[in-house]
């Protein structure tokens, strides 16, 4: 997540076109702040930003989780203050608009922020959690083991493979240690 707009970017410098970046809200909140860059150096991407207002793929393995649901912010209005031109559409026509729009306009990015539903996944996204919870369950493990933060926030997420300080391993009996690398 978080790697689609800087490599467009990169994408843009090495070959001097427009290359057309996909990204959801979540991804574009790691990152988005990369084509601030863009005017500096010429560089005219078109990112298409699809805002469900939401992390949808943590809640696909954290659908207890409350951090999902993510205030709307509107990612369009904040382009003019990075160097670059920001649209909001709700529709495939206006979409294809504001992608053509887009094409014409040289020497500074382009944010297309398409509103969706809160909850909107891809059917890419549905697929690949099915495979996942498939293939976990062909190796018996029917879920994640839960981890628990010393502030008490709770997770689904696999067990990491580095060290993580103030996690806690919570056992089926309800029992709990603290969570380390060879645990």
């Amino acid at each position: 997540m978080g790697f689609g707009v800087p490599a467009g970017i990169g994408v843009a410098a090495a070959t001097g076109r427009s290359p057309l970046v996909l990204v959801g809200d979540g991804a574009f909140q790691m990152t988005g702040w990369e084509p601030g860059n863009c005017r500096r150096y010429g560089l005219d991407p078109i990112v298409v930003l699809f805002n469900n207002a939401s992390w949808e793929m943590l809640r696909t393995f954290q659908p207890e989780s409350r951090f999902n649901d993510l205030a709307e912010w509107n990612f369009a209005a904040i382009a003019p203050s990075l160097g670059g031109y920001g649209e909001r559409v709700r529709t495939r026509r206006e979409l294809k608009e504001a992608i053509e729009r887009a094409a014409v306009r040289r020497g500074e990015f382009a944010l297309v922020e398409v509103m969706l539903p809160r909850g909107a996944t891809s059917r890419t996204l549905a697929r690949f959690v099915s495979g996942f919870k498939a293939e976990l369950s062909k190796q018996g493990q029917p879920e994640y083991p839960r981890y628990t933060s010393l502030h008490g926030h709770q997770s689904n997420l696999p067990r990491p493979r580095n060290r993580f300080s103030g996690l806690a391993r919570v056992h089926s009996d309800g029992t709990s240690e603290p969570y380390t690398s060879s645990n």
